[in-house]
């Protein structure tokens, strides 16, 4: 039997495809190895297991707490809040639509993670949440909505009359699409 198979550690394996995610994302948040054992309540050297493509000698639970740290965390776009209507708004920019999937995959994800969001940064929890998908008004995204229309209808049903609306009042909860037109700034020199 090899070293790499008596240590838990097989290459080309999913475990090192872990492991190398797990050293992206800690590289990318400039966290130490420490750092990510303290948050997720495993040891550092869990963390170097896991890292070093050893994730099948961990017990499922530490894997799941040393990823949680990073977890649903991606960042939200833009977050709007009204305190006295006690609402959010999470709202995804694009300028272009890549997948279509992992565009409303990542909106949901931000949309999961907005009343924790509010209730850490805000101090209260919100009582309405608004779901908008901001889009360049360009003709390309236009035609890639209409072509996937019952997709696009079925997850942000509001237009983007109906999501400024909203967004001046928003009293329940609310998911639209808002094609933003590109406004060029005004030529403000003086002769």
């Amino acid at each position: 039997m090899s070293r790499h198979l008596q240590h838990g550690h097989v290459p080309g394996s999913e475990d090192e495809r872990i492991g190398r995610l797990l050293w992206t994302i800690r590289r990318h948040e400039r966290f130490r190895q420490a750092d990510i054992a303290t948050r997720a309540g495993v040891s550092r050297s869990a963390v170097v297991d896991l890292e070093g493509g050893r994730a099948g000698t961990l017990r499922l639970d530490a894997v799941r707490r040393t990823f949680s740290e990073f977890g649903e965390r991606g960042s939200i776009d833009v977050l709007a809040w009204n305190v006295r209507r006690r609402a959010v708004a999470v709202c995804e920019i694009k300028s272009e639509i890549g997948s279509i999937e992992e565009t409303n995959r990542a909106l949901d994800v931000k949309v999961r993670l907005a009343p924790k969001l509010a209730a850490d940064r805000l101090g209260w929890s919100p009582d309405v949440i608004g779901r908008i998908l901001v889009l360049a008004g360009s003709s390309t995204n236009r035609r890639i909505v209409q072509r996937h229309a019952l997709t696009f209808a079925s997850r942000y049903p509001s237009t983007t009359i109906e999501t400024k609306a909203w967004l001046r009042r928003p009293t329940t909860t609310f998911s639209g699409i808002w094609f933003l037109s590109d406004v060029s700034p005004r030529d403000t020199t003086t002769s």
